[in-house]
């Protein structure tokens, strides 16, 4: 059986699902279309949902089942629910009864009584630009965790308000945690990034403020009024608007790495990114930040830290370690590595997870290793373990500790380090004084894993992946070894910056 829908055609055993799958179902969370339930509509709907279509045909095309039912349903509300928009419950019940005879008539109907013994808040499930690549890239292979997931949610139903810090060393997930909470509610979110130069108080303050003006029209227009983004206060307002105007809706907001925050963007002694230190009635926030970095920040309402390194968490923890691993062991580069090494995957699984010492992103680096034929001749015994030494094992495979020091790759390699934001191989050039063609291999090739590439106003601009390659860099030891100057390193990078701005000007 297929329902026409203008000129495409929807195979009814591709859309089925029930009302759960469809709609964005979680504990006190909001009734939205779900990211699955839009896939499942968009699979053979994909250009149409896209385009103005929408209300010259879907939405009609619902409208006239809903009148078929005897409800009435508006088409600018169906072009919300199809744009992936917040509604109330009864109009997004009201559409899926219509999309039952366009969907063969799933069966929706336990999941419909399960969704009224919860307290269902709104969410806008919308994630906008660069929040959205990084959401997908740190969720694109998330596993496990949701014993964390259950400890926030039941600190949120068991206190008025408040703070859940999420704390660990750098790699072991806790970026993507919050990326998985965001992509999974939809909530409110800031993501600090010091590749992106995503660190000052003032980029977080007028992040969040818009966010909460537009989901819950607050503070009537935009854009922001003279002096917002100066201090908390204006924050502290639009949050206590916020809660009114939504009191049977928690107002959820999520804010990554704490610790890439630049301190000197704000007044000293404040709480970091001006934090309130009281939060009105219904309103939670989730943050991130590293356990070795201490920030200032003191509350007066509920604060829960949840320490990832905690040995509550090492029997998860493993656990998840090993779903990761069994998931990637399936590729295909992985799988001939197993055969060369004469490998049982267990055992493969069991080794790789002592090594890892629970660092996702030591198995993030290694495993691609291994897809790429890096360790064609090593055994897993000699694998290096944990993060810190699988950097310094790479280091010297790169030549790095080599007699000459190959100055001018070390040079390259702390310039984009220290720089702290995404840039051309040419501006590296600049700075470094190295030819085009040498900063090209060293990043291309020697340290390509470790690196984010992205497209900047049509130039492709490169910076450190994640930046406990940067801690790595800036060890003492590593740097004396080095030779390095990083003095000089920001010297040249002011120098440069100085020059783009100033031209010949003496500073």
């Amino acid at each position: 059986m297929t329902i026409g829908v203008r000129n495409l055609a929807v195979p009814a055993e591709d859309m089925k699902g029930t009302f759960a799958d469809l709609c964005g179902m979680e504990r006190r969370r909001g009734l939205i279309l779900s990211k699955f339930g839009r896939d499942r509509l968009t699979a053979r709907l994909d250009q149409l949902l896209r385009s103005e279509e929408i209300l010259k045909t879907t939405g009609a095309e619902v409208t006239r089942y809903c009148e078929e039912q005897g409800s009435s349903l508006a088409q600018s509300t169906i072009t919300r629910i199809l744009k992936y928009k917040p509604v109330d419950y009864s109009s997004l019940k009201g559409f899926f009864l219509a999309m039952k005879l366009v969907l063969e008539k799933a069966d929706y109907e336990s999941a419909e009584q399960e969704s009224k013994d919860h307290d269902w808040g709104k969410i806008d499930p919308y994630i906008s630009g660069i929040f959205r690549t990084l959401v997908e890239r740190k969720t694109s292979e998330f596993v496990g965790r949701q014993y964390i997931f259950d400890a926030i949610d039941d600190f949120f139903t068991a206190n008025p308000c408040g703070y859940i810090s999420i704390k660990a060393k750098p790699g072991v997930g806790k970026s993507a945690i919050l990326a998985e909470y965001v992509k999974r509610t939809g909530c409110i979110a800031h993501f600090n990034s010091r590749p992106d130069g995503i660190t000052r108080t003032e980029q977080f303050l007028e992040s969040i403020c818009v966010q909460l003006i537009e989901r819950y029209g607050v503070n009537n227009n935009l854009p922001l009024p003279p002096g917002a983004t100066e201090d908390g206060r204006f924050l502290n307002h639009l949050l206590e608007q916020a809660a009114q105007r939504a009191p049977e809706s928690p107002v959820f907001i999520a804010i990554d790495a704490l610790d890439e925050v630049n301190l000197a963007s704000q007044s000293s002694g404040a709480n970091v990114l001006y934090l309130p230190q009281y939060l009105p009635a219904n309103v939670y926030v989730l943050l991130t930040q590293r356990s070795d970095v201490p920030l200032p920040f003191h509350v007066f309402v509920p604060h829960k830290i949840i320490d990832l390194m905690g040995s509550e968490y090492t029997a998860e923890s493993s656990q998840d370690i090993e779903l990761y691993i069994r998931a990637q062991s399936e590729r295909t580069s992985i799988q001939h590595w197993l055969h060369l090494q004469a490998l049982d995957k267990e055992d493969f699984v069991t080794q790789l997870r002592l090594k890892s010492e629970l660092n996702f992103m030591y198995l993030f680096y290694v495993l691609g290793d291994i897809e790429q034929g890096r360790y064609q001749d090593l055994s897993i015994q000699h694998l290096p373990s944990g993060l810190e030494n699988y950097y310094e094992t790479h280091w010297q495979l790169m030549g790095m500790t080599a007699q000459p020091l190959p100055r001018s790759k070390i040079r390259i390699v702390y310039v984009l380090a220290t720089i702290e934001q995404a840039v051309s191989i040419d501006h590296i050039s600049r700075i470094s004084g190295d030819d085009v063609l040498t900063v090209q291999e060293v990043l291309t090739h020697d340290f390509r894993q470790f690196l984010l590439t992205q497209n900047i106003e049509d130039e492709l601009c490169y910076s450190v992946y994640h930046l406990s390659f940067s801690d790595f860099l800036y060890r003492k030891d590593i740097v004396q070894a080095a030779g390095v100057m990083l003095e000089e390193i920001m010297l040249q990078i002011t120098n440069s910056l100085w020059e783009g701005v100033y031209g010949d000007e003496q500073l």
